[in-house]
């Protein structure tokens, strides 16, 4: 689901550190969520995942916003602006430090930015999972949906979902 900023947020975000960070700095902690995101990526994969940043930083300009507790980043987000328009992706925290503010600190630091250097500022969310519910909190409404259909390479089943479950649009895939 597409959600667009359209309001202030419900409240000021905690005041927790918050940072602009360069990529070198935010890269150990996107292999780390990219380790154990959807059911984990083996090791090399979730390095050639976070380094392909580096092609988004060359060709979109991206940037990282990131909160730290105790020296540490535990949550970070990236931000892409072009043409008046900047999205915010790749919204992350680690799951010890959920429910404490941290997403809604980064968070803060990327919208402000993006108001900065767009008129449009929007994000994308799974409209089964529960984020959503916190970018309405920030400001974001519903403005339109899209769907995904993945096709199994040639030679490889296609998982069947368990039963009961919902499906989004990928084809064989449950939704997360």
């Amino acid at each position: 689901m597409y959600l667009a900023l359209r309001r202030p947020p419900d409240r000021e975000p905690p005041p927790l550190h918050v940072e602009e960070a360069d990529f070198a700095t935010v890269r150990p902690f996107i292999v780390q969520t990219n380790l154990v995101a959807h059911g984990g990526s083996p090791p090399k994969t979730a390095e050639m995942l976070a380094d392909f940043r580096e092609v988004l930083i060359d060709q979109v300009g991206a940037r990282f916003f990131a909160t730290r507790i105790d020296g540490h980043i535990v949550g970070c987000c990236e931000l892409y602006v072009g043409e008046g328009v900047a999205q915010i992706e790749s919204v992350d925290t680690l799951e010890a430090y959920r429910n404490r503010g941290v997403a809604r600190a980064f968070l803060a630091a990327a919208i402000t930015a993006a108001r900065d250097a767009a008129d449009l500022v929007f994000l994308i969310a799974d409209a089964a999972d529960w984020p959503q519910e916190l970018y309405g909190k920030l400001g974001f409404d519903p403005v339109g949906t899209y769907r995904q259909f993945t096709k199994s390479p040639a030679g490889r089943p296609t998982a069947e979902p368990p039963e009961g479950a919902r499906t989004s649009g990928t084809i064989g895939r449950p939704c997360r």
